[in-house]
C-alpha cells in the first residue's frame, strides 16, 4: 500500500483497486470505536423500525429519526447497556 501511495496518484487497475479498498475497508474498521460500529451495525437498523412503528402511529416528525445520529447514538449505547437476555 505503502509502494502504491508512493509511486501512482491513481489506480488503473481494478484488481489493485479492489485489494486497496479492502486492506483500507479493515484498516477503517480496525481504528472504529466500539460505539461506532455499534451505531453502524445495530443502531441505525433500531432507528429504522422504531421510526417506522412511529411513522404508522401517524407521527409525521418520525421520518427523521431514523438519520439523527443522536437518536442513533442514543439507541446504540441503550442496547450496550442492556442485559444480553433483553436484546432483539
Amino acid at each position: 500500500m505503502d509502494l502504491t501511495i508512493r509511486i501512482v496518484k491513481r489506480v488503473h487497475n481494478s484488481l489493485l483497486a479492489r485489494v486497496l479498498r479492502s486492506i483500507l475497508k479493515k484498516l477503517f474498521e480496525a481504528g472504529e470505536s466500539k460505539v461506532s460500529r455499534l451505531m453502524r451495525e445495530v443502531g441505525e437498523s433500531l432507528a429504522k423500525r422504531l421510526s417506522a412503528i412511529a411513522k404508522g402511529w401517524g407521527c409525521r416528525s418520525a421520518d427523521a429519526w431514523a438519520e439523527d445520529t443522536g437518536f442513533i447514538r442514543f439507541l446504540t449505547v441503550n442496547y450496550m447497556n442492556m442485559p444480553a437476555l433483553h436484546r432483539v
